[in-house]
């Protein structure tokens, strides 16, 4: 996002960590018209890593010259190891790819943590939505005409069924009966809001509104032109 005064990114997706099917961000930036180096803030809507494992690829930073913004409570269960209740392989795991996505970052002080609910940057906003993660959190774009696009992170992982179920979670979840919670405040928030979302694992071209419809709700997608 150009807010006119600084390029922003919303998560930094997987870099090498899922394979060669993955981890085109840098690519499809540069065929943009970016590089890189341009980016001057990233902020991360939780840490996971196919949501923050691009910011650092065999221990360099990709985005040299950002900040990068997460939440603080985010930051304290992935960096700080606060609040973990066990230790499986798979969180290890987890931990692991988290230290390493922002260790180059942490080292030159460039890692900036916002409150619950806090704007990360002028002209952009936070919603604490915990469950997925405990920090993980909506971006939000405010305009000047009052418009709002919202970034929910991982809201939704499986459309055909989250909409109309909204308590299914998934296993990779922390908490699932809290973002079953937040999934069913999220889908109302967007519909009685009628603003656009953008959703990390909606389908292409995954940014669109919410409906209520017969079953609960339903994805509308925006048109896209080529």
């Amino acid at each position: 996002m150009n807010d006119g005064e600084r390029l922003v990114l919303i998560d930094a997706g997987t870099g090498t960590l899922f394979g060669s099917a993955a981890g085109k961000l840098i690519r499809h930036l540069e065929a943009s018209g970016y590089r890189a180096d341009q980016i001057d803030a990233v902020i991360l809507t939780h840490i996971h890593a196919d949501h923050s494992g691009g910011l650092t690829v065999d221990g360099e930073p990709q985005f040299p010259n950002a900040n990068i913004h997460v939440a603080d409570r985010e930051y304290r269960f992935w960096i700080d190891r606060e609040g973990l209740a066990s230790l499986t392989a798979e969180v290890k795991k987890d931990l692991q790819r988290a230290h390493d996505a922002l260790a180059p970052y942490i080292a030159a002080d460039k890692v900036k943590r916002f409150a619950d609910n806090a704007d990360p940057l002028p002209n952009f906003g936070s919603i604490l939505r915990p469950g997925h993660t405990p920090g993980h959190s909506s971006i939000v774009l405010k305009t000047g005409d009052g418009q709002r696009l919202v970034f929910w992170g991982d809201v939704i992982h499986g459309d055909y069924v989250q909409f109309d179920e909204p308590d299914v979670f998934v296993t990779f979840d922390v908490d699932g009966k809290a973002v079953a919670a937040t999934r069913a405040t999220a889908l109302a928030e967007a519909a009685d809001g009628r603003y656009l979302v953008a959703g990390a694992h909606l389908p292409f071209p995954g940014i669109g509104h919410v409906a209520r419809d017969s079953t609960l709700y339903r994805f509308v997608p925006w048109n896209y032109v080529e």
